[in-house]
């Protein structure tokens, strides 16, 4: 159930990250090319197991420095719902993606 559970949680979390547009685009496509180096590229290449580990530890990274840069709500209530915001943001910019999307 363990390595089941690896190549399927792997290849939904390159899909969901596609879908979902977070982050570029390599962000999702990282993770479902990590599971085709462990997995199917092992048998024939000594160094696909350093391009799996490669590209795992990059999509973790990437999906770390992505949610780093977002911008947060806090629901402590100390901010009174408003937006985190850092020193690049400009007057009526769109931080909810949802909005800006139109949904």
């Amino acid at each position: 159930m363990g390595m089941l559970g690896l190549v399927l949680g792997m290849i939904l979390l390159g899909a969901t990250l596609l879908s979902a547009r977070f982050g570029p685009r390599w962000l999702g496509v990282a993770p479902i090319l990590f599971v085709v180096a462990e997995f199917g590229l092992s048998s024939l290449s000594v160094w696909a197991f350093y391009t799996a580990g490669l590209l795992f530890a990059a999509s973790m990274v990437g999906m770390a420095v992505v949610t780093l840069r977002s911008r947060v709500l806090l629901d402590d209530g100390a901010h009174r719902g408003r937006v985190v915001g850092g020193v690049d943001d400009v007057p009526g910019q769109v931080l909810d993606p949802l909005e800006a999307r139109g949904a």
